[in-house]
Protein backbone atom coordinates (compact mmCIF):
# COMPACT_ATOMS: atom_id res chain seq x y z
CA UNK A 1 0.00 0.00 0.00
CA UNK A 2 2.59 2.54 1.06
CA UNK A 3 4.69 1.78 -2.74
CA UNK A 4 1.02 3.59 -4.62
CA UNK A 5 0.60 5.99 -1.62
CA UNK A 6 1.44 9.26 -3.82
CA UNK A 7 -0.16 7.16 -6.91
CA UNK A 8 -3.62 6.93 -4.92
CA UNK A 9 -2.79 10.77 -3.91
CA UNK A 10 -2.22 12.07 -7.56
CA UNK A 11 -5.76 10.47 -8.62
CA UNK A 12 -7.09 11.68 -5.78
CA UNK A 13 -6.37 15.14 -6.83
CA UNK A 14 -7.55 14.32 -10.46
CA UNK A 15 -11.14 13.12 -9.65
CA UNK A 16 -11.17 16.04 -6.64
CA UNK A 17 -10.94 18.72 -9.92
CA UNK A 18 -13.18 16.93 -11.83
CA UNK A 19 -15.72 17.00 -9.34
CA UNK A 20 -15.32 20.79 -9.03
CA UNK A 21 -15.67 20.62 -13.16
CA UNK A 22 -18.93 19.20 -12.91
CA UNK A 23 -20.22 21.22 -9.92
CA UNK A 24 -19.10 24.23 -12.00
CA UNK A 25 -21.11 23.03 -14.87
CA UNK A 26 -24.09 22.19 -12.55
CA UNK A 27 -25.02 25.21 -11.04
CA UNK A 28 -23.76 27.90 -13.56
CA UNK A 29 -22.61 30.13 -10.49
CA UNK A 30 -19.71 32.73 -11.00
CA UNK A 31 -19.66 33.21 -7.46
CA UNK A 32 -19.62 29.44 -6.73
CA UNK A 33 -17.08 29.06 -9.63
CA UNK A 34 -14.68 31.50 -8.78
CA UNK A 35 -15.12 30.97 -4.92
CA UNK A 36 -14.28 26.65 -5.82
CA UNK A 37 -11.32 27.58 -8.16
CA UNK A 38 -9.96 30.16 -5.41
CA UNK A 39 -9.50 27.15 -2.98
CA UNK A 40 -8.08 25.16 -5.47
CA UNK A 41 -5.61 27.25 -6.84
CA UNK A 42 -4.71 28.04 -3.00
CA UNK A 43 -3.85 24.30 -2.53
CA UNK A 44 -1.90 24.10 -6.15
CA UNK A 45 -0.03 27.51 -5.06
CA UNK A 46 0.69 26.66 -1.91
CA UNK A 47 2.56 23.26 -3.09
CA UNK A 48 4.58 25.35 -5.33
CA UNK A 49 5.77 27.64 -3.11
CA UNK A 50 6.81 25.16 -1.07
CA UNK A 51 8.41 23.41 -4.10
CA UNK A 52 10.33 26.87 -4.56
CA UNK A 53 10.98 27.18 -0.62
CA UNK A 54 12.96 23.65 -1.09
CA UNK A 55 14.80 24.74 -3.92
CA UNK A 56 16.26 28.00 -2.43
CA UNK A 57 17.59 25.65 0.30
CA UNK A 58 15.31 27.20 3.22
CA UNK A 59 13.37 23.65 4.74
CA UNK A 60 14.71 22.04 7.33
CA UNK A 61 14.20 18.87 5.45
CA UNK A 62 15.61 16.96 2.92
CA UNK A 63 13.95 15.56 -0.01
CA UNK A 64 15.34 11.84 -1.68
CA UNK A 65 14.57 10.32 -4.74
CA UNK A 66 11.84 7.25 -5.03
CA UNK A 67 10.83 5.13 -7.54
CA UNK A 68 7.15 6.91 -7.87
CA UNK A 69 8.55 10.38 -8.73
CA UNK A 70 8.72 10.31 -12.76
CA UNK A 71 5.22 9.14 -12.78
CA UNK A 72 4.15 11.82 -10.68
CA UNK A 73 6.03 14.63 -12.44
CA UNK A 74 4.89 13.22 -15.48
CA UNK A 75 1.17 12.92 -14.24
CA UNK A 76 0.77 16.30 -13.11
CA UNK A 77 2.29 17.86 -16.40
CA UNK A 78 -0.28 15.54 -18.50
CA UNK A 79 -2.79 16.55 -17.00
CA UNK A 80 -2.14 20.88 -16.79
CA UNK A 81 -1.10 20.46 -20.28
CA UNK A 82 -4.95 18.69 -21.02
CA UNK A 83 -6.44 20.98 -19.28
CA UNK A 84 -4.56 23.73 -20.80
CA UNK A 85 -6.01 22.38 -23.94
CA UNK A 86 -9.62 22.04 -22.82
CA UNK A 87 -9.39 25.64 -22.25
CA UNK A 88 -8.25 26.78 -24.99
CA UNK A 89 -10.60 24.40 -27.53
CA UNK A 90 -13.56 25.73 -25.16
CA UNK A 91 -12.12 29.68 -25.73
CA UNK A 92 -11.81 29.21 -29.76
CA UNK A 93 -15.76 27.22 -29.18
CA UNK A 94 -16.80 29.93 -27.84
CA UNK A 95 -14.81 32.60 -29.28
CA UNK A 96 -15.08 34.89 -26.04
CA UNK A 97 -13.60 34.43 -22.66
CA UNK A 98 -15.80 33.10 -19.41
CA UNK A 99 -15.06 32.26 -15.98
CA UNK A 100 -14.65 28.33 -17.45
CA UNK A 101 -11.80 29.59 -19.41
CA UNK A 102 -10.27 31.68 -16.74
CA UNK A 103 -10.73 28.45 -14.66
CA UNK A 104 -9.23 26.03 -17.23
CA UNK A 105 -6.35 28.26 -17.58
CA UNK A 106 -5.33 29.08 -14.14
CA UNK A 107 -5.90 25.48 -12.88
CA UNK A 108 -3.85 23.56 -15.71
CA UNK A 109 -1.26 26.46 -15.27
CA UNK A 110 -0.64 25.87 -11.97
CA UNK A 111 -0.71 21.82 -12.36
CA UNK A 112 1.93 22.15 -15.28
CA UNK A 113 4.00 24.27 -13.22
CA UNK A 114 4.14 21.93 -9.99
CA UNK A 115 4.70 18.79 -12.18
CA UNK A 116 7.54 21.11 -14.10
CA UNK A 117 8.94 21.67 -10.62
CA UNK A 118 8.40 18.77 -8.87
CA UNK A 119 11.02 16.98 -6.41
CA UNK A 120 11.61 13.77 -5.05
CA UNK A 121 9.11 12.18 -2.76
CA UNK A 122 10.76 10.51 0.06
CA UNK A 123 11.45 13.13 2.82
CA UNK A 124 13.57 13.10 6.06
CA UNK A 125 13.18 15.88 8.64
CA UNK A 126 15.01 15.89 12.30
CA UNK A 127 13.51 17.98 14.88
CA UNK A 128 12.63 17.70 18.66
CA UNK A 129 15.11 15.12 18.89
CA UNK A 130 13.12 12.49 16.67
CA UNK A 131 13.63 10.99 13.21
CA UNK A 132 11.09 11.11 10.74
CA UNK A 133 10.70 9.69 7.57
CA UNK A 134 7.77 10.42 4.89
CA UNK A 135 7.36 6.33 4.24
CA UNK A 136 7.08 5.67 8.47
CA UNK A 137 4.08 5.82 10.61
CA UNK A 138 5.98 7.20 13.22
CA UNK A 139 9.00 8.66 14.40
CA UNK A 140 12.13 7.44 15.70
CA UNK A 141 13.69 8.69 19.18
CA UNK A 142 17.49 9.96 17.86
CA UNK A 143 18.46 8.14 21.08
CA UNK A 144 17.59 5.09 20.19
CA UNK A 145 19.61 4.62 17.17
CA UNK A 146 22.20 2.27 16.09
CA UNK A 147 22.69 1.88 12.68
CA UNK A 148 21.48 3.82 9.60
CA UNK A 149 22.31 2.10 6.19
CA UNK A 150 21.88 3.80 3.05
CA UNK A 151 21.35 1.78 -0.31
CA UNK A 152 19.97 2.25 -3.77
CA UNK A 153 16.21 1.05 -2.84
CA UNK A 154 16.53 1.50 1.01
CA UNK A 155 16.96 2.70 4.00
CA UNK A 156 17.15 0.39 6.88
CA UNK A 157 17.40 2.10 10.23
CA UNK A 158 18.08 -0.15 13.24
CA UNK A 159 17.59 0.99 16.96
CA UNK A 160 19.25 -0.06 20.06
CA UNK A 161 15.48 -1.57 21.19
CA UNK A 162 16.15 -4.48 18.35
CA UNK A 163 13.54 -2.65 15.98
CA UNK A 164 14.56 -2.38 12.49
CA UNK A 165 12.51 0.18 10.19
CA UNK A 166 12.66 0.09 6.08
CA UNK A 167 12.12 2.81 3.61
CA UNK A 168 11.36 0.28 0.22
CA UNK A 169 11.25 1.52 -2.96
CA UNK A 170 13.91 4.42 -3.79
CA UNK A 171 16.21 5.16 -6.32
CA UNK A 172 18.89 7.01 -4.35
CA UNK A 173 21.91 7.57 -6.13
CA UNK A 174 25.39 8.74 -4.81
CA UNK A 175 24.44 12.62 -4.93
CA UNK A 176 21.53 11.80 -2.45
CA UNK A 177 23.28 9.54 -0.14
CA UNK A 178 25.81 11.77 0.49
CA UNK A 179 23.30 14.74 0.90
CA UNK A 180 20.50 12.14 3.64
CA UNK A 181 24.45 11.31 5.36
CA UNK A 182 25.75 14.98 5.28
CA UNK A 183 21.66 15.78 7.32
CA UNK A 184 22.10 12.74 9.29
CA UNK A 185 25.35 14.26 10.45
CA UNK A 186 24.57 17.62 10.90
CA UNK A 187 21.34 17.12 12.83
CA UNK A 188 22.34 14.32 15.08
CA UNK A 189 25.04 15.38 17.06
CA UNK A 190 24.75 13.98 21.08
CA UNK A 191 23.70 10.59 19.57
CA UNK A 192 27.01 7.68 18.45
CA UNK A 193 25.28 5.53 15.61
CA UNK A 194 26.84 4.08 12.76
CA UNK A 195 25.89 5.50 9.09
CA UNK A 196 27.00 2.80 6.55
CA UNK A 197 26.97 4.74 2.92
CA UNK A 198 26.69 1.42 0.92
CA UNK A 199 26.31 3.56 -2.65
CA UNK A 200 29.83 5.46 -2.39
Amino acid sequence: MKKYREDIKTMGEVVFFILIYLSLATFHNPVYSYLTVTIYSIYWSTNFYSKIHYRKGKADYILFPTKNDEYSRMTSIMIGSMVIIAAMTFLIWKKSFSHYTIIGFSAGILVLLNGIMDLPKGKLLIKNNTVLFSDLKESIAQDLLKEIQISNEQIRIKTTDDKTWQINNLQIDSQSARLIASYLDQRITHTKFKLLNQID
